[in-house]
């Protein structure tokens, strides 16, 4: 709950009190502010405490922008019977006639693409927020007010700044004694304090950092990008192997090249004379006979000059 100079407030849901987060407190304006989780079809009440009843204070409770009542707590000096009177106001409902309430409810904001919502509204900026304002106040007899009108469903364009999840709606009417009215007035300019509980559900709170995430979701994110980096390495490796396979394709379908004789420099010498009559056969050295090609003088070998051949 939110604190201030011996006042406090807070939302209950299901008679429980619900968190509250990033409260600030602004001294200057001696106004408080909080973040609160908010679940659609959820009753609640809005409630606050003044810890010193050293004087009557009013608290007025503002939800989206519409005033829906006011609780009074009355100062209670020592030894006077009024500290038997609780020190707690409690507000949960809105009075449509002396007998008859609707609860507070959160529900899912309704959106609209109609132009003629667009502006219509002068509260819409103020959805999202439940306020008490406390008055030190003078109390007196007083009478029942004119019957009031529970506000008709809020409807935003979808193009409004403000438009969000949730809101507050009234439930189902219920039906109740009729109460004791009280007169108030109040005796500053100025309240006491304010109080302003700003509602979100609790994943949009989340997603803003304004509520910290739970030690469980933070392990399920960190297991999920794990998952992720392994699922990418097994898909590294299937298109590996797919790779490596039409590689192998590729490499089986292509046509063979003829095979290349070694290019070394030929084993016949210029000039030289190779004898073929073993059949052109290489030794077993794997060198072929070589005769050594005598001077060439133009004359056969054995023919001497002026020598007459018969040819008969």
């Amino acid at each position: 709950m939110m604190q201030y100079k011996g006042f406090s407030a807070w939302i209950e849901v299901d008679k429980v009190k619900l968190p509250i987060y990033g409260e600030e407190v602004l001294e200057g304006s001696q106004r408080c502010t909080g973040w609160i989780a908010s679940e659609a079809g959820k009753a609640f009440a809005v409630c606050w405490k003044d810890s010193n009843r050293d004087m009557t204070t009013t608290g007025k409770v503002r939800i989206d922008g519409t005033v829906c009542g006011v609780k009074s707590i009355r100062a209670a000096p020592v030894s006077s019977p009024l500290l038997l009177q609780p020190s707690v106001a409690r507000k949960s409902y809105l009075r449509i006639s002396e007998t008859e309430t609707k609860p507070f409810k959160f529900s899912p904001l309704r959106i609209t693409d109609d132009d003629r919502y667009l502006g219509a509204s002068s509260t819409v900026s103020e959805i999202g927020t439940i306020e008490i304002k406390i008055w030190r106040s003078a109390v007196g007899k007083g009478k029942a007010p004119r019957p009031t009108a529970a506000p008709q469903e809020t409807v935003v364009h979808e193009r409004s700044k403000k438009a969000m999840p949730h809101c507050v709606t009234f439930g189902e009417t219920t039906t109740t004694k009729v109460p004791r009215y009280l007169s108030t007035a109040h005796l500053d300019k100025q309240p006491l304090v304010t109080f302003v509980f700003n509602y979100r559900p609790i994943d949009l709170l989340r997603a803003n950092g304004v509520v910290p995430l739970l030690v469980k979701q933070k392990r399920g994110a960190a297991e999920a990008q794990l998952d992720d980096i392994a699922a990418g390495q097994d898909k590294i490796r299937d298109l590996e192997k797919q790779l490596k396979s039409l590689k192998g394709r590729q490499d089986a379908g292509a046509p063979k090249k003829p095979k290349k004789e070694p290019s070394g420099p030929s084993s016949i010498v210029s000039g030289e004379i190779i004898d073929l009559t073993d059949g052109g056969r290489t030794s077993l050295s794997g060198t072929s006979k070589r005769m050594k090609r005598e001077k060439n003088s133009g004359v056969p070998a054995g023919f001497v000059s002026g020598e007459i051949i018969d040819l008969t």
